[in-house]
Formats: structure tokens, sequence, C-alpha cells
């Protein structure tokens, strides 16, 4: 059996990776914002990673341990185990799967978000509270090649990547491949969300947005012209799985353009 998640693979993929990079502040002190949204700041975080990671792609029902998601790696497995979607490491994950690591030999210390899989007990996960050296608790987003240490893994069903994207999906790869911000081609610098959702609107929304934010009038078009001239595969695959890109470019191209 698995868990069913009302979010595609992809849009969890963009948001996770949107990520990489981030860093405890200051370093050693286990605080960051993934522990501060799950209300347990300044305590090991990798598990509220993944949890904040599951809401923002639009997973709002991510409820285990507690209805955040879960802190403890060990209520993740178990939470997995009793919904009988749990996978040995013998099996090969899909994407967006959720890993769960025992390197200190007794329980589960450390999980992640499956990206990709070359074989069973070969993986490519992005995890929270990570180093270069593969640690559990070395205070970054880190994207992660794997090939020991692998408990398992909290099987979900996605949203078929094929199927039409829902906003939540559009927001999410919106995040990762332009993050916060997008210059239009005036010069004005807006949020993506802003140009994403006005643009789909009427004109007139969209020109008033516009209007006002660039102290002028200014033709709707322009505006989703600006934004499609960055919609290209590479800087999607950059965020998310390459072998998605194509598919997610084409899908907001025709939301936007239409």
């Amino acid at each position: 059996m698995t868990v069913t998640a009302p979010v595609s693979a992809a849009a969890v993929l963009a948001v996770a990776a949107h990520e990489i990079g981030d860093h405890e502040d200051p370093a050693g002190s286990n605080k960051q914002k993934f522990g501060a949204w799950y209300g347990m700041n300044g305590q090991p975080w990798c598990a509220m990673f993944v949890s904040w990671v599951m809401h923002q792609a639009g997973w709002d029902g991510f409820a285990m341990a507690t209805a955040k998601g879960y802190a403890y790696c060990p209520d993740g497995v178990n939470w997995f185990k009793k919904q009988r979607a749990w996978a040995g490491p013998e099996q090969a994950p899909q994407p967006g799967w959720i890993v769960f690591y025992e390197f200190s030999g007794s329980v589960s210390d450390h999980t992640g978000i499956v990206r990709s899989a070359a074989g069973p007990g070969d993986i490519t996960a992005i995890e929270g509270n990570t180093d270069d050296a593969g640690g559990s608790t070395g205070g970054q987003v880190m994207e992660k090649h794997r090939t020991a240490g692998i408990l398992g893994y909290g099987v979900i069903s996605y949203q078929e990547d094929d199927m039409p994207l829902t906003q939540t999906d559009l927001d999410a790869v919106a995040a990762a491949v332009w993050g916060d911000k997008i210059t239009l081609s005036d010069g004005t610098v807006q949020p993506a969300w802003a140009v994403l959702r006005f643009v789909q609107q009427d004109g007139h929304t969209a020109a008033a947005m516009a209007s006002k934010a660039a102290g002028e009038q200014a033709d709707p078009a322009a505006i989703a012209q600006a934004v499609l001239a960055g919609l290209d595969p590479k800087a999607i695959a950059a965020a998310i799985p390459g072998d998605l890109a194509k598919q997610v470019a084409d899908e907001l191209h025709n939301r936007l353009a239409g």
C-alpha cells in the first residue's frame, strides 16, 4: 500500500531543491526557518525540513506525529509502517518517497526526500541538517548521493506528473525557478507569485497590478512575455528532475499564454 499525496512529486522536489544551500544561523545552533515553522527551533531538524517541504508544496494534510508532520525520525518510520506504506532498502524508490537512514545502529536518525535512484541502495536525496561528510547534524540543506545507511522508505503515491498541473504546482515551480522575484522587461522587479497569478487573471487586473508597480500603464501581454522569457528547461532542470523539465516548462507556457 501507499500514502496518497494531493500534489505531484515535481512540486515537492521543486520546493525542496529551492532550499539547497540554506543553513543554520548561527552555525551549530540548529536554528533555521524549518524548525521555527514547526515550533521546535533549536532542535535537530532533518525531519522538520521534510515536513516543511510537504506543506509548502501544498500537502496541508501531511500530519503524522503532529498536524505539521514529524520532528523525530522514528515517528516517521512508525507512521509509514502503520499505514502499510513502508518499503525496505532492497527496493528502488521513486522520486518523492521519504528516505529514512540508520547511521547510529539502533533507530532511524536521519531523513530526506528521494530525488532519484540508480537502483536499490543507490539514491540521491535532498536532505536538511547534513554536510559534505554526509552527517545527520551538519546544519545545511544539501543534495546527497547515498549508498549506505538506508533503513527504508515511506512510500507515497503522488498525482501523476503528466496530469494538468495545479496552481500549487505552478507556485512551487515558480519559486524554484525564479526565486522570490522576477525582473520584468521594463526593469521593474515583481514577486514571482504575483506575476504568475495576475497574468492568469483578466487583463484589466494584470494591467492594474503592473501599472501600480511601475507607475505607468502596462500591457499584461508584455508581463506574460517577460515571465515566459525566463522559462527554459535548463533553468527548471536546475530545480527539479531533468526528465520532467520539458513537461513542466510546456505546461507552464500553455497556462500562462492561454
